[in-house]
């Protein structure tokens, strides 16, 4: 046999859907030059073998090879050749368990066949919860990260995929990244608007404890680090602010700095305090702001390319029975003081949602979802607009026909590349729905409610799509009539 075949993993413990690189040597023993497609340029090399070890089942794939055929490579006699590849790209295993995985090339016109030795790889599930998720860049982009907890481990392990929003996307990567607890509630961080970032600082609230870690595409999670010395006398929890921020274009070397914002209580009022993030150093207190009144029903980091970062928030007051809220901003610009608040609406009603997306001119374009009568459960979802020279704008008022006698357990708003908002609705049964503008209430199809770990929307284009947590399995995209968008790998 003229070829010998060496396959190589970077990691062999995987999660599902996570992906490793994968270096595969080819070296020709002879005693003749061994013809074969280039692996540079033919995506069928190699062909992979997977074995289900459990079950014996046996499967062969590889890419598909181009229309026109691939060019071929001659190796002479005593070389060798290595080409690189991502495992997942070829073997699309998507199933938790053992398997043995081993590389194929067929040389000499299929004559020959080489095998390479096998490799033992074991996936584990996941079961997401608590899904929280950014875009790539500050404002809209196809690739998107999430952060949830998987509760696989014990005690669950933050983790982290990426995905990617167009046609032949999906789910493309998962990495663990801490230990956490069944409390938290791991949020990402953004960059600046127009800004990218596939690294990303990542927190989560356990009672009066901030943890923060960062994790890096190509040097993978840091120690994770925290801070405990919050008031302990206060009836009132402080409030992680989404998303956190970090530095994507920092001059400094390695991983990059990166804030938290988090309201925290004192004394019947509170104040936003900024956390400075540093790998292995713990969140130190940078900056504080006050903040008269109750604590913010809803609130949001916002980070324009050109105008100071700022923080969205919501204050309720008023009578129970008949709550105003206002949606107030702070501006934090980098390396500076935070401003004064500016109170930009006044509404009827208590906010229970909300999300701001920027547009490529910076403009915030907004929703909150407003519940204006809590006998009667009127529920609409308010869109609104804000620019530092444009000042702020209501939009349009979308009235959501909600059961009156039904109770809202949960709520996600998101808003699209468009400005259209979007949201999700679970009631006190875990049964979601969705209300769109143009499609209004809808609930979310019934064969899919009852496996649902977790819940969040994105967007295919300007079409809303959900992100589901499935047991076992991550997490899949799907329209909302249930079907998936196509796999990459079809």
């Amino acid at each position: 046999m003229p070829l010998a075949l060496t396959l190589e993993l970077d990691q062999t413990d995987l999660l599902v859907q996570q992906d490793t690189p994968a270096r595969l040597t080819i070296l020709n023993n002879g005693p003749n030059a061994a013809v074969f497609p280039d692996p540079q340029l033919a995506p069928e090399i190699p062909s992979l073998r997977i074995v289900e070890v459990r079950s014996g089942v046996e499967i062969v794939r590889q890419r598909r090879p181009y229309p026109q055929g691939s060019k071929l490579r001659t190796l002479p006699v005593g070389e060798s050749l290595e080409h690189e590849f991502t495992l997942m790209d070829v073997a699309h295993i998507h199933t938790p368990g053992e398997y043995l995985v081993s590389a194929i090339v067929r040389s000499n016109g299929g004559k020959d066949v080489a095998e390479s030795a096998p490799i033992k790889i074991t996936i584990t599930p996941v079961t997401p919860k608590t899904l929280d998720s950014v875009y790539v860049q500050g404002g809209h982009a196809f690739i998107k990260y999430t952060v949830s907890l998987n509760l696989n481990f014990d005690p669950p392990r933050v983790t982290r995929h990426s995905m990617l929003l167009r046609k032949g996307g999906g789910i493309t990567d998962a990495q663990t990244v801490a230990p956490a607890t069944m409390i938290s509630r791991p949020t990402l961080s953004a960059p600046r608007n127009q800004q990218v970032s596939h690294d990303h600082w990542i927190a989560w609230l356990d009672g009066l404890k901030l943890s923060a870690v960062h994790t890096s595409l190509f040097e993978g999670p840091a120690k994770p680090s925290s801070f405990s010395d919050f008031p302990k006398d206060e009836a009132v929890a402080p409030l992680l602010i989404s998303p956190l921020s970090i530095d994507a274009n920092s001059e400094a070397e390695g991983r990059m700095p990166g804030t938290a914002f988090l309201w925290v209580p004192s004394k019947d009022t509170g104040s936003i305090t900024a956390f400075h993030l540093v790998p292995d150093q713990p969140p130190a207190p940078s900056g504080n702001a006050p903040v008269p009144g109750p604590r913010p029903s809803w609130a949001m980091l916002v980070d324009p390319f050109e105008t100071p970062r700022g923080i969205y928030f919501t204050q309720e007051r008023g009578e129970p029975a008949a709550p105003q809220s206002q949606l107030r901003l702070l501006p934090w610009p980098r390396q500076a003081n935070p401003g004064e608040i500016k109170t930009l609406h006044t509404l009827t009603g208590s906010v229970i949602g909300g999300d701001v997306l920027l547009d490529n001119t910076d403009t915030a374009n907004g929703a909150l979802l407003v519940l204006s009568d809590l006998r009667n459960r009127a529920l609409s979802l308010q869109s609104f607009t804000y620019s530092q020279q444009a000042g702020f704008k209501a939009g349009a008022v979308h009235e959501i026909p909600w059961p009156f006698s039904t109770e809202i357990a949960a709520s996600i708003v998101r808003i699209g590349p468009g400005g259209a908002p979007a949201a999700l609705l679970k009631n006190p049964d875990n049964e979601w729905s969705i209300y769109t503008p143009t499609r209004g209430l809808q609930r979310v199809p019934a064969d899919l409610s009852p496996s649902i770990a977790a819940l969040d929307l994105a967007f295919f284009g300007n079409d809303p799509v959900f992100v589901v947590g499935r047991p076992m399995n991550g997490l899949e995209i799907l329209q909302l009539d249930g079907k998936p968008i196509p796999h990459q790998c079809h």
